[in-house]
């Protein structure tokens, strides 16, 4: 079936390590926030000493000319000499995947909590060729670094789920995991940017042969849509999750209690309305079974009594919320 969306918007995303002036971070803050949104953009800019990382979406002229715009004006604000290589993912939408572009300052750019934990080279980087190459041998230990939720929709053929709930878990999990240190481990995450920490975190603890993903999923399914990824990969904002070809899900819908991925539908049992819940919500309660958390709210007070639809769907509320801030990563 041909699909007959209209995809005139384009989501891009970058990270880069580039230590970044401390003084001057905050004025930097308002020049890219400003920059961003007299061209129309809409996403999540994340600054830090020790670099960026940031997914935005425009129309494709503009998203160039923010691009074009982001090398010099990082320069301008380096704290060192370093050479400066940006290279940012695409992939297509039919709608604004945020409600606004912002801005943020933070101590990392993703959330380990070690900040003394910063990547300062390239640490065994594999073109996605390499690693496709990897995937098909029987001597490797292929290791997820994302969170649990993430590998449940979509991760590679064999990979090992580390069950964390979020980043910040993963050293934890290396600890009580025996896993081999010694051998070959591939680790992969949606951008690449986790896994420049989460091999610096193996590292410490012994971990002596891990090689990880260049570029993440996504720039591994530009080149193998059809390679050894099964399922969908999640995405930190609201299109949720893109398919093999990099589209928007079709799949997926926000669950309304939990704001996860899911796929049960369901029929509002106070407002008859339609509605996709995730299983793990219809498990938990039978006041879940809902098409939002004020009719699971008011069921649950009075099952007996019916009551009108919700004017917004989950996906409109979370549009006019300024979210996202505590899940960006990549």
């Amino acid at each position: 079936m041909s699909d007959k969306r209209n995809f005139s918007y384009v989501v891009s995303s970058f990270y880069v390590f580039y230590p970044l002036k401390k003084e001057t971070l905050e004025t930097f803050r308002d020049k890219i926030e400003s920059k961003g949104r007299s061209l129309g953009l809409v996403g999540l800019y994340l600054l830090g000493h020790e670099g960026a990382n940031a997914t935005y979406s425009g129309l494709l002229s503009d998203v160039l000319t923010f691009e074009s715009y982001l090398a010099d004006a990082l320069k301008a604000h380096a704290d060192s000499e370093e050479e400066l290589k940006l290279e940012f993912k695409k992939s297509p939408s039919h709608f604004q995947p945020f409600k606004e572009f912002r801005v943020k300052v933070r101590e990392e750019i993703v959330t380990l909590g070690r900040e003394d934990l910063v990547p300062k080279d390239r640490k065994r980087h594999l073109s996605v060729d390499e690693f496709h190459e990897m995937l098909q041998r029987d001597d490797v230990v292929i290791l997820d670094t994302r969170n649990d939720y993430e590998y449940e929709i979509g991760h590679f053929k064999g990979a090992i789920d580390p069950k964390i709930k979020e980043f910040r878990d993963f050293p934890e999990y290396l600890k009580a995991s025996g896993l081999p240190k010694a051998a070959p481990t591939l680790i992969y995450c949606t951008g690449g940017i986790r896994c420049e920490k989460a091999i610096l975190a193996m590292e410490e603890q012994g971990f002596d042969n891990v090689y990880q993903l260049e570029g993440g999923i996504l720039k591994y399914l530009e080149k193998y849509p059809q390679g050894r990824w099964e399922g969908e990969c999640f995405v930190f904002d609201h299109r949720l999750a893109v398919d093999a070809e990099l589209k928007p899900t079709t799949k997926f819908k926000f669950c309304p209690h939990c704001g996860q991925p899911a796929t049960q539908p369901i029929t509002c049992k106070r407002c008859d309305a339609g509605a996709v819940v995730c299983t793990k919500c219809l498990e938990a309660s039978t006041h879940k079974e809902t098409c939002s958390r004020n009719c699971a709210y008011h069921f649950q007070r009075r099952p007996d009594k019916k009551g009108a639809p919700q004017e917004k769907s989950f996906l409109a509320q979370k549009l006019t919320e300024a979210s996202g801030e505590a899940h960006h990563s990549g």
